[in-house]
């Protein structure tokens, strides 16, 4: 392929899993084109996950490392990124393994005939592995608000696995406002009010075998708060 595909993976204490994602991206694009790039954003990881990218980025080029001094959000984050990218088609990915690589050829296959592809868990053929029950109901309550009250008619509006063409991230993202993981849900909204057509591919999350979620009881509150924030805040301007 000709067009250059942007990878942004946002990082916080993952070192026991970024040398093996990294590893595995690279062993995918490698086949698919040379002319790619990885941006890593570090929230200044207490673990020494920057200093491990810094490391490798130092010799190979085709990985950037954006440093930030502080944890602001993984929106914020992702933001920070989409702002350096240099391709034509966008990725964004979990650092913790949970989004298989592999998947990635499936995704380029789509994007010709869509705007946006979301790696979906819940369309068939796509699933959970050693995921608890609970994460799951919680995951599928919080799709379903979404979808619903967002009119987007999708079933993984929170999947943090997609891929985007450059033209969708550069109309999107100065508008986007929200910092935190109610930005997945928040680029969907804006997508739609662009018109960008948005397609779903099955994928299998595996959740994460070592390192510690992020989202804990703590962000599923703050995510189920300001996702009910901005539901009010679309309600109140359509009346």
């Amino acid at each position: 392929m000709n067009e250059k595909i942007s990878v942004v993976i946002p990082t916080f204490n993952e070192k026991k899993n970024i040398t093996t994602l990294l590893t595995n991206v690279q062993t995918v694009l490698d086949k698919i084109t040379p002319n790619y790039e990885i941006i890593i954003v570090d929230d200044n990881s207490p673990d020494g996950t920057g200093k491990i990218i810094n490391a490798i980025s130092e010799k190979n080029r085709k990985i950037k490392l954006i440093s930030r001094p502080v944890k602001s959000g993984l929106g914020d984050a992702y933001k920070t990124g989409f702002q350096q990218v240099t391709g034509d088609i966008v990725l964004e990915m979990d650092a913790d393994l949970s989004h298989d690589p592999h998947d990635i050829p499936k995704f380029l296959r789509y994007i010709k005939n869509s705007d946006i592809i979301i790696g979906s868990r819940y369309i068939k053929g796509g699933g959970n592995h050693n995921r608890s029950k609970k994460r799951i109901i919680i995951s599928k309550v919080a799709n379903f608000l979404a979808s619903i009250f967002f009119n987007l008619h999708l079933h993984d509006c929170t999947s943090g696995y997609r891929l985007y063409k450059r033209k969708v991230i550069d109309t999107i993202i100065p508008y986007i406002h929200c910092q935190k993981y109610t930005f997945q849900v928040e680029i969907l909204e804006k997508a739609k009010l662009f018109h960008f057509s948005i397609a779903e591919v099955p994928i299998i999350f595996r959740d994460r075998m070592t390192g510690k979620s992020k989202f804990n009881l703590s962000e599923v509150s703050e995510f189920l708060k300001e996702l009910f924030k901005r539901i009010f805040q679309i309600h109140r301007i359509k009346k």
